[in-house]
C-alpha cells in the first residue's frame, strides 16, 4: 500500500528469499512452522496504522467505560466459565480491522472483532524482525506503534505478562500446546520471556494453590497467561476442569490474569 516500497519489493523478491525466510522462521522457533506465513509483508502508510490504533483504543475504552454494555455481555457467558478473581480491565486485548475503500478513495478500517484474548505477541514481533533480516528491508520501517521499537516492546509486554512476579512462576496455559498451531508462539514466548508453556492437566492443584512439576519439584505459580478456552477445556474432560470453574469453590490464585 506504500507504492515505493511495494514495487522495491516485488521488483527484488525470489522463492530462495521466500524459502530462506521460511527457514529462519523455523531455526528461531526451534519448530517446523505448523501454518503457512504470508510471502510479504503489508506496507501500511503509518496514518493508516495511527488511525487503527486510535479507534482501537476508542472502541475499548468506551466499552471499559460502558457498564450497561458490560452488564449485558457479561450475562451471557454461563456462571460456570467466570473464574474468580478475574481482572477488572483485561491486560491483553486483540482488536481485528479489515480495510474497506471509501466513496473518496481513502482506505478506512472497519472494526471486524474485539475480544480479551491474547495472540501471538511473541510470534508477530520474531516475524517482523525476520522479515527485515532476510528481506533487507528500509531500516526506517518499523512493526510497532505508540513510539515503541523493538527493545521497548518487549520490555512492555514481558512487564504485561509478568506482572511484577519472577518468570519461573509465571506459566502460558493452553490444552495440549503440543498440537496446537500456534505453538511456535509458546516457543517464542519462552525464549523471550521466560514464561513455560503448560497443559492444565499437568498442573499440580491444592486447595487455592496452582504448581507445575520441574525436575522433580513443585514450582509455584503465581500469574497465568492464559490461552485456555473454557468450553474447550470443558470439552476435552481435563481433570483440572472442575477446579479452575467457579462452581468449585477453588480456583486460579488471586493475582492471578485469567
Amino acid at each position: 500500500m506504500v507504492p515505493a516500497l511495494r514495487e522495491r519489493f516485488n521488483r527484488d523478491w525470489t522463492p530462495a528469499a521466500f524459502a530462506r525466510l521460511q527457514q529462519r522462521l523455523s531455526e528461531r522457533t526451534g519448530l517446523p512452522l505448523p501454518f503457512p506465513v504470508s510471502e510479504t509483508p503489508c506496507f501500511f502508510p503509518r496514518p493508516l496504522l495511527t488511525e487503527m490504533c486510535d479507534t482501537a483504543v476508542s472502541l475499548v475504552t468506551g466499552f471499559l467505560a460502558d457498564a450497561e454494555a458490560r452488564a449485558a455481555a457479561e450475562a451471557l457467558i454461563p456462571p460456570r466459565y467466570l473464574g474468580p478473581d478475574q481482572e477488572a480491565r483485561p491486560t491483553c486485548v486483540q482488536v481485528d480491522f479489515g480495510l474497506v475503500r471509501t466513496p473518496d478513495e481513502r482506505l478506512a478500517p472497519r472494526l471486524v472483532e474485539l475480544q480479551a484474548f491474547p495472540s501471538l505477541y511473541a510470534f508477530q514481533h520474531v516475524l517482523a524482525e525476520t522479515h527485515r533480516e532476510v528481506y533487507q528491508l528500509p531500516a526506517t520501517l518499523d512493526a510497532h506503534l505508540d513510539g515503541l521499537d523493538g527493545a521497548s516492546y518487549l520490555a512492555l509486554a514481558g512487564a504485561a505478562l509478568r506482572g511484577g512476579h519472577d518468570p519461573a512462576e509465571v506459566v502460558l496455559m493452553e490444552i495440549a500446546p503440543d498440537q496446537q498451531k500456534t505453538r511456535p508462539d509458546f516457543a517464542l514466548t519462552e525464549q523471550l520471556w521466560g514464561i513455560t508453556t503448560v497443559d492444565p492437566q499437568d498442573v499440580v492443584v491444592r486447595g487455592r494453590t496452582m504448581a507445575r512439576r520441574v525436575d522433580g519439584r513443585e514450582v509455584p505459580i503465581r500469574r497465568i497467561y492464559n490461552r485456555v478456552i473454557p468450553d474447550e477445556l470443558e470439552r476435552t474432560g481435563h481433570p483440572t476442569t472442575a477446579t479452575i470453574s467457579t462452581s468449585s469453590g477453588s480456583g486460579i490464585p488471586r493475582g492471578t490474569s485469567a
